[in-house]
C-alpha cells in the first residue's frame, strides 16, 4: 500500500477530510474512461471530417464546455449566497470557503 495515498487524498478534498482510496480510484478510472473516449470520438471526427468542419466542431465542444463551467460557477455563488443569507454572522468564512472553492476546486480556462 502507498503510504502517501491517505495524505494525497486529504490535500485533494481538504485539509480535514479525506477520500476512502477505493472510491478515489474509482472516479479516478471513470475520468480516464471519459478521457479516453473523448480521445477515441476526436480521433474519430479528425478522420471523418474536413479540416474546417472539424473546427468547427471542436469549437462548439470547447464552447460547451465552458457554458458547463460557468453554470457551476453560478452555483457555487448561488449556494454562498444562500448560505450567507442563512447564516449571516458566517459570511466571512462562507466566502473564504468560495474563495478556496473557485481557487482548488473549479478550473476555468480563461485563455477563451
Amino acid at each position: 500500500m502507498d503510504p502517501h495515498a491517505t495524505t494525497r487524498a486529504r490535500s485533494a478534498v481538504g485539509p480535514s477530510e479525506t477520500i476512502d482510496l477505493a472510491t478515489m480510484r474509482a472516479v479516478l478510472a471513470a475520468l480516464e474512461a471519459l478521457e479516453e473516449e473523448v480521445q477515441h470520438r476526436e480521433a474519430h471526427l479528425r478522420a471523418l471530417l474536413p479540416p474546417e468542419q472539424f473546427r468547427l466542431a471542436w469549437a462548439l465542444r470547447d464552447a460547451e464546455e465552458r457554458h458547463g463551467q460557468a453554470e457551476r460557477l453560478l452555483a457555487i455563488h448561488r449556494l454562498a449566497d444562500e448560505l450567507v443569507r442563512q447564516l449571516p454572522a458566517h459570511e466571512a468564512p462562507i466566502r473564504a470557503a468560495v474563495r478556496w472553492l473557485l481557487r482548488e476546486g473549479v478550473e476555468v480556462d480563461e485563455s477563451a
